[in-house]
């Protein structure tokens, strides 16, 4: 599977480089770009996003959102959740935290839990949500969001001006510049196939 932002499935004013892994924003207008080939609707999911170019608008965003929004609509209304280039933390459309201030360089988390339908992000190698008290790995705090369908990383670039939100992925292909909470995989590898235990299938 490719572990890049997916050249089929972005917005025109979209140009990747690097191998596919930096997304770059050339046109006014709401453009966005999906990660990997396809979404999933189970499992729990880490990458890491490094922010190359940022203006602090507000629905310039990075994290996961519908398959079915489309390229367009990333965050409109109930369609995902990520983190707004000022730092604050969109869930189905509405402002429900603020990390801090990010800037370029700035490396943001993003942690899912597709079967309890929650995110988790950070900025750097900081507090998840910005809270003490949660914690992706033992499932404590995050935000619930929607969950209504195939669910893939995406990043969102929409204040109409080419080149407000650039950033670059990794969804697993190298290693990680802060450690993925335990239990959370790679989007690259999907979740994990169903076993089968003296008859049952346990998924």
């Amino acid at each position: 599977m490719t572990i890049a932002w997916n050249p089929s499935n972005k917005s025109a004013g979209i140009t990747l480089s690097n191998s596919n892994c930096t997304a770059i924003n050339n046109a006014s207008g709401n453009n966005g770009v999906y990660g990997a080939t396809a979404g999933f609707t189970t499992g729990k999911y880490y990458y890491e996003a490094t922010i190359v170019a940022n203006d602090q608008t507000f629905y310039n965003t990075v994290g996961v959102a519908l398959l079915s929004q489309g390229v367009a609509n990333l965050y409109g209304g109930g369609g995902g959740a990520g983190v707004a280039a000022g730092g604050e933390l969109l869930v189905n459309g509405s402002n429900t935290a603020s990390l801090g201030g990010s800037s370029v360089g700035t490396v943001v988390g993003i942690a899912v839990d597709l079967g309890a339908g929650k995110i988790w992000a950070r900025l750097n190698n900081g507090l998840w949500d910005n809270n003490a008290l949660d914690n992706p790995a033992t499932g404590a705090g995050g935000w619930p969001f929607t969950v209504s369908g195939a669910v893939a990383p995406a990043m969102s670039s929409s204040s109409g001006t080419p080149g407000n939100m650039d950033v670059g992925a990794n969804f697993g292909a190298t290693a990680y510049a802060n450690a993925a909470p335990a239990g959370f995989g790679n989007w690259a590898a999907g979740p994990p196939p169903p076993v089968n235990i003296f008859g049952t299938v346990i998924n």
